[in-house]
Order: structure tokens, then C-alpha cells, then sequence
């Protein structure tokens, strides 16, 4: 599904279902969502939107880190949100440029889903730009780290308090177990750290 939210020049917002005759040129700025798209829809991204065939490739196939790279005119920005206590990721890429966002991930995403209906309902879009919608999705990001972490807190806790009264061996692979879960997340959050950080310097 693509979702197309588009505002002009006096801060009214548009919101248009065909992206094959989109006119962008008539729009202060604009962000278009794609949700779990479909071949013919990726298709858009290049045959539409012009991107370089190697960033659609980097959303298409998928990443093991969050990343950023620069291309003539956007940037392309690739992050991971997390499930609840699960640590399962999903990947969400941005194309960010000059008036414009575009968000795509092939899992249906509550992150953006928050942040794109807070925006249809908002009377005045004066506030808003891209790098607002950037800056909103993210924050939900990294909000959901943080019900992981209290979780494992409490585990470790639980580890090191040993109520129960388990053996060394049994406690040795409870810190295993923890161990690789805390390796999982620094690996997601490292990258993460070094893309906002890019951002607060103003690179992108």
C-alpha cells in the first residue's frame, strides 16, 4: 500500500492516491509511505521517484545493521524497530530530501502508522516538515527499546539475587542467554546512536 500526505505552500494538507500522476512540484513539502508494497509498487520507487537502484536494493534486501548513506540529491537512512521482549526486528528505510520523505518497510509498522495518523488529524501543519516526520518516527523507535532493557534489568536481577536457589550451571547459561540478548540490542542501538548523532551535526 502507498500512502501519499502532501502540503502546500500555505500550510493546508493534501492527501492524494495516485502516485503516477503525483505532481510534487505543487507541494511545500511531502511524504509518501510505502507499507508492505507490493513488486508493482516497489517498481515506483525507480520508475516514479527516480532513486538510485542501490538504495531501493538496500530496502529491498534487507540489512543487518541500521545504516546511513548519501546520494546527489537524498539520503538514505536504514534503522531496525524491535517487537516487545521479543527482539525480533523489522526494518524501516528512509529516503530523505529537500521537501520530501519517503518511508518504506515490508512489515506493517505501528511506529509510522502513530505518527502518520497524529498527522492527518492536526488542524495547523505550520510545525511540521520532513525532518519533523523523520524526527517523530525515530522517537517512537527508540521508545520501544526501552521495555527491552527494563526487561532485562530485571532478569539480571533476578540472576544475580537467585531466588530460587539454582545451581552455578543453571545460572551460567541464564547469563548466556542474557549475554547474547544484550549483544543482539548494542548492535541495534550502536548504529542508531551514530545516526543521530550525524543528524544533530546537520549532515543530512
Amino acid at each position: 500500500m502507498i500512502q501519499i500526505l502532501a502540503v502546500t505552500s500555505e500550510n493546508k494538507r493534501v492527501l492524494e492516491r495516485d502516485l503516477d500522476n503525483f505532481e510534487t512540484h505543487k507541494y511545500k513539502w511531502w511524504w509518501i509511505d510505502f507499507n508492505k508494497p507490493t513488486e508493482e509498487e516497489i517498481d515506483k520507487l525507480k520508475s516514479v521517484l527516480n532513486f538510485h537502484p542501490l538504495a531501493i536494493e538496500d530496502c529491498i534486501q534487507g540489512q543487518q545493521r541500521s545504516k546511513m548513506d548519501y546520494y546527489d540529491d537524498f539520503s538514505l537512512v536504514i534503522t531496525h524497530t524491535v517487537g516487545e521482549l521479543k527482539y525480533n526486528q523489522h526494518e524501516i528505510g528512509f529516503f530523505l530530501g529537500e521537501h520530501f520523505i519517503v518511508t518504506f518497510h515490508l512489515t506493517d509498522l505501528a511506529e509510522v502508522n502513530l505518527v502518520w495518523n497524529n498527522l492527518i488529524k492536526q488542524e495547523k501543519m505550520d510545525n511540521w516538515d520532513e525532518f519533523r516526520v523523520f524526527y517523530e518516527i525515530f522517537d517512537k523507535v527508540v521508545d520501544n527499546f526501552f521495555p527491552i532493557i527494563y526487561h532485562l534489568e530485571e532478569e539480571i536481577n533476578v540472576v544475580e539475587e537467585n531466588p530460587h536457589h539454582l545451581g552455578m550451571d543453571i545460572l551460567l547459561d541464564q547469563l548466556f542467554d542474557l549475554r547474547h540478548e544484550l549483544l543482539k540490542l548494542r548492535h541495534t542501538i550502536n548504529p542508531i546512536m551514530m545516526i543521530l548523532w550525524f543528524r544533530k551535526k546537520g549532515w543530512f
